[in-house]
Formats: structure tokens, sequence, C-alpha cells
């Protein structure tokens, strides 16, 4: 670590920066002298300063550069608990936020439609150049007749002007009025549309918060498996010591040894493959919670899951429950609803539409005798009755569209109810495991502790011992493993349920 970074952090840096000033106002007005390549200042308080400072650094840095490399320490070896990886993963994974700014595009929707029933306010801007040059012709008698003297003008006048440019603007003002239906229609959609975004959300951040629980419980079931692989190690190379022994007095045959060391070295090359395994899920759950690859997670342990014996009746109503506020049926019937929305909009488009208009033309730059200003206030109708065909083609589409959403919801409501029994079934049979387990373990520890005492006795041999305890190694990891499984299933269950995390 640099000096000045030491400094900046310890919160000398002022010191330090006004001890530099101090030295460089020093060397202009005072009389410095060279011995053995250190500098001493002639004269006034200024070598009792420079060695104070001196003293400060010296003693006060090293000091807070061991307090941060502990700071720094007690950080990598904090341990992160199965809600903390759910917290990041809700926080920081990349799909959630792009999840998160399409319900926000869609509430951008929503207010673009609502501006839709609000008057429309057009300015345009024209600038022209006359290619020819005009001609104005008053007819005999066209501005009148006047009294006493007759018709205005008598004869027929042409009036001819010179080319020129010209700018016109216009302002038009269009309020709809028989489109206020249709765009009613819109903003209903464009509500559905953002109400399908957010239930779309919802079931990516199930989806992802149910991957990483499966994920925490992989690594600790490895990290499980890596502890009773080292266990297995440490038994087989003293069971091979005492084999070598036992050959030794005769006890024992070279295949029993050679057996051992076989097995030694198939746990052995077991245990770099879960290394490597374990290395690759730590990646992908550092991706999910949005964090670096190489960053080193000590995931804490889970505790024993709660295993009640929950009666058939119970799931039922959860599934009952659950098929009702699924996010995916809410997908479902969010788009069946807008089916049914975008096929009222294309029956809009057979009826003809009416606006109210107020314009205003304003000539900047134009002829003389035209005039200046033109106002006008109006009904505006627009119709094309004539498409042959495409309209009622385009709704005979829109029907089937309609169609297809409720034959999709019908098909995700069974599939659902499918999903949910088949997690239940999952739950009950791992719960069933898990105790099978823990009545296993409990005979395997009593076996140990039978052999420890018919060993104090000499009624066996010490490898009988380790044999047993290599199998107590081996039922407690298998425990372990059913406790995990457990966890998933009820992820995999919560998850079918459409349970927010």
């Amino acid at each position: 670590m640099h000096l000045e970074h030491l400094f900046k952090y310890s919160g000398l840096w002022m010191i330090r920066t006004g001890c530099v000033k101090f030295l460089r106002n020093s060397q202009k007005n005072s009389l410095f002298s060279r011995t053995h390549g250190i500098f001493f200042i002639n004269f006034g308080c200024y070598p009792i300063l420079v060695a104070f400072f001196f003293l400060l650094g010296l003693f006060a840095l090293p000091v807070f550069a061991i307090e941060e490399t502990g700071v720094q320490s007690d950080q990598s070896t904090s341990t992160i608990s199965l809600n903390d990886v759910i917290s990041l993963v809700k926080k920081n994974n990349a799909l959630l936020k792009q999840a998160h700014l399409q319900t926000s595009r869609a509430k951008e929707q929503v207010s673009i439609a609502c501006t839709k029933s609000k008057p429309q306010i057009g300015t345009y801007l024209l600038g022209a150049h006359q290619l020819e040059n005009p001609q104005v012709v008053f007819e005999s008698g066209m501005l009148g007749v006047i009294p006493h003297l007759g018709a205005f003008p008598p004869n027929t006048v042409t009036y001819t002007e010179s080319r020129r440019d010209s700018l016109y603007s216009l302002v038009s003002v269009n309020y709809p009025i028989t489109q206020q239906r249709d765009i009613r229609t819109g903003i209903r959609m464009s509500k559905a549309a953002l109400d399908l975004t957010e239930a779309k959300e919802t079931q990516a951040s199930i989806d992802l918060v149910c991957e990483a629980k499966k994920l925490y419980c992989t690594i600790l079931a490895l990290g499980n498996a890596q502890k009773a692989n080292q266990s297995a190690i440490k038994l087989f190379t003293e069971l091979g010591g005492t084999l070598e022994k036992l050959i030794g007095e005769g006890y024992a045959q070279k295949a029993d040894l050679l057996n051992v060391r076989a097995k030694l070295a198939q746990v052995e090359a077991r245990e770099e493959s879960l290394r490597l395994k374990k290395t690759s899920l730590f990646e992908t759950l550092n991706r999910l919670c949005g964090l670096a690859a190489s960053t080193t997670l000590n995931l804490a342990p889970l505790p024993d899951p709660v295993c009640e014996a929950a009666s058939d009746t119970f799931f039922s109503e959860a599934a009952d429950m659950a098929v009702t506020n699924h996010p995916l049926i809410k997908q479902g019937q969010l788009q069946k609803k807008m089916a049914k929305l975008d096929e009222n909009l294309k029956r809009g488009e057979f009826r003809p539409n009416l606006s109210l208009t107020v314009d205003r033309l304003q000539g900047h730059v134009s002829a003389e005798y035209f005039p200046k200003q033109i106002s006008v206030a109006g009904l505006l109708l627009s119709w094309n009755p004539f498409d042959w065909g495409k309209r009622k083609h385009e709704l005979e589409s829109k029907k089937l569209a309609y169609r297809q959403a409720d034959i999709a919801l019908e098909e995700t409501d069974r599939n659902l109810g499918e999903t949910i029994r088949a997690a239940q079934r999952h739950v009950q049979e791992t719960r069933a495991q898990l105790k099978a387990a823990a009545e296993k373990c409990v005979w395997a520890d009593e076996q140990v502790r039978v052999f420890r005492n018919r060993l104090s006795e000499k009624a066996i041999l010490p490898k009988d011992l380790l044999e047993a305890e290599a199998q107590l190694a081996d039922v407690q990891f298998q425990q372990n493993q059913a406790c995990l499984d457990v966890w998933v299933a009820q992820a995999e269950f919560e998850k079918a349920l459409g349970k927010e995390p």
C-alpha cells in the first residue's frame, strides 16, 4: 500500500499536506545544510516540527494499516445465511432488474395511452417558393354593384404578380369524439399489459429464488460430502496402517491392504471432483446474486426442517388457493383479457371517426391580395368504408387469438395442478426418507458405541471399529443429504404454489 494512500485513509492527509507546504515555504525563506543526504533547517523550531511529523507517521500508519487489514479479513470470513442470499438475488440479479425496468416501461405505456383522450395540438410551418407568376382575375361585377356607378369592376381585370417566397404557419387542435370508446379500450389494454408484466416479474422472482435455494442446498450437500470423504480418507489411511501391522504379524493378507489402497485412491479422486463441482456451483450462485465470479461465500448451515405430518386436506386446500392466485394463472387470464380487448379495438375500426377541430392559418410572408389570418372551427369526419375485406379478416384473426388464449389458460390450469400435486408427493417422500435416515443414524451411533466397548474387551479387531466408524460417517452424510433434500423439495413446492419469497 502506498504511503499517500495510508495518509489519506488514516485521516493524516491534511497534516501531510500542511507539512509539505510548510517545508516548501521554508525552503524559500530558510537556509539548509546537507549532511549525509539529510536536510536540516538551520534556525527556529523547524527541526522539532519535522521530527514530530516524522514520528507521527512512523507510529500511526502501521496501526491504521493493521486495522484496515483486520476489517477486510473480518468481512472475508463472515458467513451468509439463506435469507441473505435471497436478498442479494432479489436486489442484484440482472434478470430481475430487467423485469423491473420492463414493468416501469409498461407504466409509461399506460400514461401514453391516457394522453390520447386529450385534445391533440399540431403546429405546421410551410416555406415555399412560387414556380409561376401568380395571376388573379376579377370578373366584371365580382366585387358588387356601386350605386350610380354600376358593377365593380366594370370590366374583367387580370392582376399578375412576380414570383416570390411565402411562409405560412398552421395551428390545429383536434379533439376526438367518437374515438373516446376505443381510447378507453386502449387504456384498459395498457393496464392489462402492465398487470401481465408485473405477474411475469413475480414469476421470475419465484423461479430465481427457487434456483438459488437449490444451489445453496447443493453446495451444502457437496460440503457434507467433502467432510464425509475426508473422514473416509482418514479412516482408510488408518486402516491401511493397521493392516500393514497385521500383515507383518500374519493376521491379514496383502490383498486386503491392496483393496484398502484402491479404495483410498478412489476416495481421493472423488475429493477433487467434489471440489471442482463446488467451485462451479459457487460461480453460478455468485452470478445469481450479482457478485463477481471470484467471490468466496461462506454459507451458513441450514437447520433441520420441520417435518410435520400434513394431511391431504391441507395440501388440497393449499393447491386450490395457489391455482387461484398463481402468477401463471394471472398471466393466462390477462392474456385472454388482452385478446378480447384487442378484438374490441378491431371492431371500432368499422365505425367512422368524428372529431372537433379548430384551425388557424397565419400568413407571415404571402401575396398582398391573400388574407393574412384564417381561423375556422368545425367537425371532421373520416371513414374508409371500402378496404376489400381487410378489417373483416383481421377481426376473424383476433377472434382466433382469443380462443387460443382461452385454451392456453385451461391447459395452464391443468398443468399447474399436476405440478403442485407432484411437488406435494415429493415433499412427503423426502420427509419420510429423512425420518428413516435419522433412525438409521441412531442405530449406527449405537453400533459404534458397542464396538468400542467390545474393543476395550479385546473381543474384536481395531479394523472392525474403523469400519463401524466409517459406516457411521456415511450414515450421517445420508442424514444430512436427506435434510437438504427436504429443503429442496419444499423450495420446489413453494415455487409450484407460486408463493412469493
